[in-house]
């Protein structure tokens, strides 16, 4: 009986964390790429306590950045002031595509009909 190795594509921690968080935090987005008529797909992760999105920038060197809103959407202390919006990041294909096996098949299949919906080239 041959013995299974647990982490052969040598996925480090981070990478780990950043998969679980696009799957569970995560949302498809289709936006336009450099002022032209193509889209770029990609998928934003949101969070109202900045230091759950670190493992994002810690892998891929994506920077945090604030999302403002009109109305609370997070307590005042994680999202000052007044908690008035979220902290967002992004992971893009390249990066989707370095952590696919960790993220789950029905994940990949609504994202890639998603994109197909809103006119972006799949990833998956």
């Amino acid at each position: 009986m041959t013995k299974r190795r647990r982490n052969a594509e040598r996925f480090t921690v981070n990478e780990g964390m950043s998969a679980t968080l696009a799957y569970t935090e995560g949302t498809p987005q289709c936006v336009a790429a450099d002022r032209r008529r193509t889209k770029k797909a990609r998928v934003a992760i949101e969070s109202c306590v900045k230091e759950a999105l670190q493992p994002v920038t810690e892998a891929f060197g994506h920077k945090i950045g604030r999302d403002t809103r009109k109305t609370v959407s997070c307590p005042p202390e994680d999202f000052p002031p007044e908690g008035k919006g979220m902290w967002r990041t992004h992971l893009y294909p390249p990066d989707l595509r370095k952590i696919a096996p960790l993220i789950p098949k029905r994940y990949k299949q609504r994202w890639n009909e998603t994109w197909r919906k809103k006119g972006c080239k799949p990833v998956f």
